[in-house]
């Protein structure tokens, strides 16, 4: 791998290629967290969305019989928001390690000639306002209201 390879290039394949970054940055170690994280997130995604399709066809059946509120219809309803509140948490949380993971290759990316300002800024395309912080933690980069008069 080139050491001259652009941020931008590096997070792009990464994006493409999950863990290529870690792999350009040379930290190894954490191509099994992200593979693990993303991996189970999926796996618990796929098993809870192969248990809400039954109820969702099981409640459609049933809506189309009868529109009228039983307590039957409220114990599937019921079973069919919580299966679904726990399959979009559990998408939610594999798609938030995958993006975390491109946002550590920015970071930790190691090529000289890269200022922390473009690596914030890449880091704010990413996470938006996470940019901004770093630098403002960094104290390399002043905000634009620091700049004018005032």
């Amino acid at each position: 791998m080139s050491d001259s390879m652009s941020l931008s290039k590096v997070c792009w394949l990464s994006t493409v290629l999950p863990g290529y970054g870690q792999v350009y940055n040379k930290q190894y170690w954490k191509l099994p967290i992200l593979y693990g994280t993303v991996g189970t997130g999926l796996a618990l995604f796929i098993n809870e969305n192969r248990k809400f399709k039954p109820l969702k066809r099981a409640y459609d059946a049933y809506t189309d019989v009868s529109l009228s509120r039983t307590p039957e219809l409220d114990a599937l309803q019921t079973k069919m928001i919580r299966s679904n509140t726990r399959r979009q948490l559990y998408l939610g949380i594999t798609i938030a390690s995958y993006i975390y993971f491109i946002g550590d290759a920015a970071v930790n990316y190691s090529t000289n000639d890269v200022s922390n300002v473009k690596k914030a800024t890449t880091l704010a395309c990413i996470f938006p306002g996470a940019g901004r912080s770093t630098t403002e933690a960094t104290g390399r980069c002043r905000s634009s209201s620091a700049d004018s008069p005032r």
